[in-house]
């Protein structure tokens, strides 16, 4: 994730952003992927507006998902963890 954010650490990532009143998910999205573009190759497709399906989002601890993403306006103090779905057996 840090190289998708044109990072080189590693481990835990923390950005603070200040957004618009009524921003939601794929808002904040573009916002990044406007100032990173290794963002937008790798997490969010500003031009379809999704994320890449390989990703969970979750938001104060609650996974958000489909339609929930451009739905869900984000508030001051919100957490957002990107994490990679790993399946297994």
């Amino acid at each position: 994730m840090a190289g998708a954010l044109g990072l080189s650490e590693q481990g835990t990532i923390v950005i603070a952003k200040t957004l618009s009143s009524g921003t939601n998910i794929p808002g904040l999205f573009s916002a990044l992927a406007a100032q990173s573009p290794q963002f937008a190759e790798k997490v969010y497709n500003p031009a379809t507006g999704h994320p890449d399906p390989r990703l969970m989002i979750i938001l104060n601890k609650k996974m958000v998902r489909g339609k929930d993403l451009a739905r869900t306006v984000l508030r001051d103090g919100d957490v957002i963890l990107l994490t990679p779905i790993i399946a297994g057996g």
